[in-house]
């Protein structure tokens, strides 16, 4: 048995794996791993062009796009926990971050409707999905949990006995005696280990810092579906999946009340 650890940029951060087991399975295991989180931030970002995101941002509104089935189950898992949270977590966030500065136009897509909402998402049979009003959706608060968890799927369909995979505080692993870590809300570029009970996946966010002359931080506003966190502090949640521990983050980010209701129906737990 060997065990092996590799990283690659990806997700906006970088994707840390290790796996332990027979040669092959850990090798095979890997490669296979870092190509299904290439794949998944293929179908899912809201800046590459023929990402199923920006395809639905251009022409949903016009008529049903299809996508990748993966993409249209995150888009239902998504779309529960905006039902469930009362429009905290709401995906037609991209809209608000254009007009905030947050992010950049879609290319060739009409302006987005300021008034749309997670209501005006149909998922509809066949992988297919229409906006009722034109709008953009930007996935980043659910789409790197669900990367993690298909990146852990590939590594135990693989046959490896146990496996850890880090994409810049989103984290998840099986098998593994030493326990899961969690990103340090003042120094974002560490990381320190989970002393609670070690849980199947946990997230954290906190307030991001932009660079602002030489040597110095500025801490900005976290911003989450159109709004602004400007509380201190970190937030990690522990669950069954990362793409639940991912999301639950920036509910306890806005709305810490909801969040802390929302906690059983997820197996999750707050820890800071």
């Amino acid at each position: 048995m060997i065990e092996k650890k590799r990283a690659r940029p990806g997700l906006g951060t970088l994707v840390v794996m290790s796996a332990a087991g027979p040669r092959r399975a850990v090798d095979a295991g890997l490669r296979r791993a870092f190509e299904a989180v290439e794949r998944a931030e293929g179908r899912l970002s809201y800046f590459r062009p023929g990402s199923d995101v920006s395809r639905l941002n251009r022409g949903a509104h016009r008529a049903p796009v299809r996508v990748h089935p993966q993409t249209h189950r995150l888009l239902r898992a998504a779309a529960r926990l905006s039902r469930l949270s009362g429009g905290v977590f709401d995906v037609t966030v991209g809209g608000a971050l254009w007009r905030g500065g947050f992010r950049p136009a879609v290319p060739a897509a009409p302006v987005p409707d300021p008034a749309a909402t997670a209501r005006d998402v149909r998922l509809l049979s066949g992988c297919r999905v229409r906006f009722r009003r034109p709008l953009w959706i930007d996935l980043g608060g659910i789409a790197k949990g669900h990367a993690v968890d298909r990146a852990l799927a590939v590594l135990r369909a693989a046959g490896v006995h146990r496996a850890r995979v880090n994409a810049g505080g989103d984290t998840a692993a099986f098998g593994a005696a030493d326990p899961l870590w969690r990103r340090d809300g003042e120094n974002p570029g560490r990381f320190r280990p989970l002393t609670d009970a070690a849980p199947a996946a946990c997230a954290t966010s906190a307030p991001l810092y932009h660079a602002r002359g030489r040597g110095r931080r500025r801490r900005v506003p976290y911003v989450v579906d159109g709004r602004c966190h400007r509380r201190g502090g970190v937030v990690t949640i522990a669950a069954s999946r990362a793409l639940w521990a991912d999301a639950l983050t920036k509910v306890a980010l806005l709305s810490p009340r909801r969040a802390r209701r929302l906690m059983p129906l997820f197996k999750a737990r707050w820890l800071s």
